[in-house]
């Protein structure tokens, strides 16, 4: 054999691969343009079907069929709404971008192939934005708040899913170790560490539904209804507790975390809100967000069911501080609620369609022959229900899930 020959042999040209993979995901966490952002993942997404010879697998279309759908509904509104075309290129960018997401996902772990490998490379990832999370907070973070804490890095949610991956691994395959005992301990620190770190209530719910997942009390079955009480019991211990002592919204540290798990379910739900008290809008801003689009829609009850369209936006009725104009902003187009934000762009139709989305991720653990794949797959699903409740789930621009959703929807199609 030529030394041409063996070389040909040896040399895999998708051996970079899984370190595009990282450079993505701390891209995507690092820099805060969120157009940067879309461009970045659109290029690579062309470059990789180029890179693979134009070849788009069936499998992926198939599960990008119902967020492709909710895409296509969007133009439908802005056909009868006729808004501005400005507007509507920045909301085409925001549907567009969980499609990207997954797909140029997709195209990576598909490469890779190996499933030990790419459970090695998610975990290796979670690591390295733990590691860069941390260096941030000692090196470029003051200490005065836990805002100023969450100001750079806000969420780490795929730290999460590495952490599962890493500690429930061997529960499924006793007989394999993705790494020694000394790198697995070192690695969950690590993660711990950053989880910690992040102060954020969304993580802490995350956190326990992929721990609810795991030993399977998600599943649809009779016996785990009372386990649902239980919680939602412990849960309802816990609040009564927060509201029986009195915590400072201004008090800087834990007790202005507190105050935010204190606050956010009336965050959410309160509308009766009173927009000259500014603190008593700021505590209850999603919940006045969606106030307003719904108000809107109203307007034009047709909306119901297309939707206001790309390019709508939702009238605040004043001017709020959420940019770095000195006016304010008075027309906002992105919302917290993902559930009215896509009610408002694309209607009843491209609520159902996601809805339907999420739904099918979740059921992935009441198979009877389950594998970790399937149980990763559903708590994304249900982490999903719940934080496009806060923050926008599957359409919040920083989002990173979709691209790890991806690597468990690959191992899925080839098990398939």
């Amino acid at each position: 054999m030529s030394l041409n020959e063996n070389y040909a042999i040896k040399y895999n040209p998708y051996r970079w691969y899984p370190y595009l993979f990282v450079f993505i995901l701390l891209f995507q966490t690092y820099v805060p343009s969120f157009k940067l952002n879309i461009l970045l993942q659109v290029f690579v997404f062309l470059g990789l079907l180029i890179h693979q010879g134009w070849k788009i697998p069936k499998s992926l279309i198939l599960s990008n069929q119902f967020l492709l759908l909710i895409f296509f509904v969007g133009f439908i509104g802005s056909i009868l709404h006729l808004p501005n075309p400005k507007d509507i290129l920045k909301d085409v960018f925001h549907f567009i971008k969980p499609i990207t997401g997954i797909s140029l996902g997709y195209l990576i772990f598909r490469k890779i192939k190996e499933e030990l490998l790419i459970y090695k490379w998610i975990i290796k990832a979670g690591v390295v934005l733990s590691v860069a999370h941390i260096f941030t907070l000692i090196f470029f973070t003051d200490y005065d708040s836990v805002h100023t804490l969450r100001g750079l890095t806000k969420d780490g949610f795929f730290e999460i899913f590495a952490f599962g991956i890493l500690v429930f691994f061997n529960n499924w395959h006793p007989n394999t170790a993705l790494f020694s005992k000394r790198m697995k301990y070192f690695f969950m620190l690590l993660l711990v560490t950053s989880m910690i770190l992040y102060f954020s209530r969304t993580m802490m719910v995350g956190f326990g539904i992929l721990l609810l997942t795991q030993f399977g009390y998600t599943k649809w079955q009779k016996k785990n209804r009372n386990y649902l009480f239980f919680i939602v019991g412990l849960i309802g211990l816990f609040y009564a507790f927060l509201y029986s002592i009195k915590i400072d919204r201004n008090q800087p540290g834990l007790e202005a975390f507190l105050y935010k798990v204190k606050i956010a379910p009336a965050e959410l739900l309160e509308t009766k809100i009173n927009r000259e008290n500014h603190t008593e809008l700021w505590d209850h801003w999603r919940g006045y967000e969606a106030k307003r689009a719904i108000s809107l829609m109203n307007e034009h009850p047709s909306s119901y069911l297309f939707g206001v369209g790309y390019g709508s936006l939702v009238n605040l009725k004043f001017f709020a501080p959420l940019s770095d104009d000195k006016k304010g902003m008075k027309h906002i187009s992105e919302l917290h609620n993902g559930f009215i934000y896509l009610l408002y762009k694309t209607g009843l139709i491209g609520l159902l369609m996601y809805l339907i989305f999420l739904i099918k991720l979740y059921w992935e653990i009441n198979r009877k022959k389950l594998t970790i794949n399937e149980v990763l797959i559903s708590a994304i699903g249900l982490f999903y229900l719940f934080s496009t409740l806060t923050i926008t789930g599957l359409y919040n621009g920083k989002d990173s899930i979709s691209i790890l959703l991806s690597a468990f929807l690959f191992l899925k199609s080839e098990k398939n």
